[in-house]
């Protein structure tokens, strides 16, 4: 078996194309956005920032694993797929037994610093809570909705923020750690939302008594809109506020004609939770593309060295950015093209008719 197919197989059984692309970024953004706040540069820190990326992958893949392994009764009750249920009881224990001495391999580099280490173990903890029974926060409401978020965005983004700290040997700034927690911690709930609401109707059919799954999706809505949300928000431009680049914000409103286009031309629903087909989850895209290249440009501009470092993150998440790319392409760039052509075009008739001498 050739080595692509081989890591291709790992690819699908850890479903690292759910979070490749779509949930590593943002949180590497902590460690981006803190080292920004302490004006240093990203390349003097490459271990560090490769370190914090090696860190989430056994994560990550242990959170997929444990969470088909624990939910193949009720995914067959819902008649949804799972990748684990044809495989044997060795095979998921071996499984989860590799991404858990991956991990190990980082609770060793970090034991010398408590307060990184704890929360990379509570983003382990968080999930195993959430998925294993017999406590299973899953199916406990709003508590299974805190639990994955913790572990998703808070205590990884909070790992990605202390390791930044630690490469530069300075002390952590209480209301950076506050701001950066307000806003991950809420970030991660809406995904877990979103999450539920889109497996809402086959937990229904399994019964599992998820946060959604009690309640109607206009009243899951509701609270993402009256009380997440608004969190995420403010957390947010306290953190950019803090910062004080222009480029973040440049790069949110140029995220936001993108989003305003998508919906206008293509029928996509920005929404604050994605429960639909066609909803895309207002800011995802933000935080996984256009926050980490506006973070990348603004130090590599005054750290050149980071122009390398900018290049190998855009390649190793190059999925998530072409595509933004050629997005704008199709709606931004090539529109204002043909309009600019359209109105050269009336220019030169209107001026070749000013100009056109008269016929005697």
């Amino acid at each position: 078996m050739s080595l692509r197919l081989k890591l291709g197989r790992v690819a699908v059984v850890t479903r690292a194309g759910e979070w490749w692309g779509h949930k590593l970024a943002s949180i590497l953004c902590g460690f981006l956005l803190t080292l920004a706040l302490l004006g240093e540069g990203v390349a003097p820190h490459w271990l560090a920032l490769l370190t914090v990326l090696g860190s989430l992958v056994p994560g990550a893949a242990y959170v997929s694993i444990v969470n088909d392994v624990t939910d193949i009764a009720a995914d067959a009750a819902a008649a949804k797929p799972n990748r684990m249920a044809d495989r044997t009881s060795l095979q998921r224990a071996g499984a989860i037994s590799l991404s858990l001495a991956g991990g190990l391999v980082f609770v060793w580099i970090w034991r010398h610093q408590e307060v990184l280490l704890a929360c990379y173990g509570a983003a382990w903890l968080s999930f195993t809570l959430y998925s294993v029974p017999p406590i299973r926060l899953k199916c406990r409401g709003l508590a299974g909705v805190v639990a994955d978020g913790a572990g998703a965005q808070l205590f990884p983004t909070l790992t990605a923020v202390l390791a930044a700290y630690a490469a530069a040997g300075v002390a952590p700034d209480p209301l950076w750690l506050c701001a950066m927690s307000a806003w991950a911690l809420a970030y991660g709930l809406r995904g877990n939302l979103s999450h539920q609401l889109r497996d809402r109707d086959a937990d229904l059919r399994a019964r599992s008594n998820t946060f959604a799954a009690r309640r109607s999706r206009a009243a899951t809505e509701r609270v993402t809109a009256m009380a997440v949300f608004p969190i995420e928000a403010a957390g947010l431009a306290v953190v950019l506020a803090l910062l004080g680049w222009i480029l973040p914000i440049v790069a949110l409103g140029l995220y936001a004609v993108l989003a305003a286009r998508r919906a206008r031309r293509w029928s996509v629903r920005p929404a604050l939770t994605a429960g639909r087909p066609l909803d895309q989850i207002v800011m995802h895209e933000y935080y996984d593309v256009f926050l980490p290249v506006a973070l990348l440009a603004g130090t590599a501009a005054r750290h050149p060295p980071d122009w390398i470092i900018a290049t190998l993150l855009i390649v190793l998440f190059r999925a998530r950015f072409l595509q933004s790319l050629a997005d704008a392409r199709r709606l931004i760039a090539l529109p204002a093209v043909r309009e600019g052509r359209r109105f050269a075009g009336k220019l030169a008739r209107l001026l070749g008719m000013r100009h056109r001498p008269r016929s005697r």
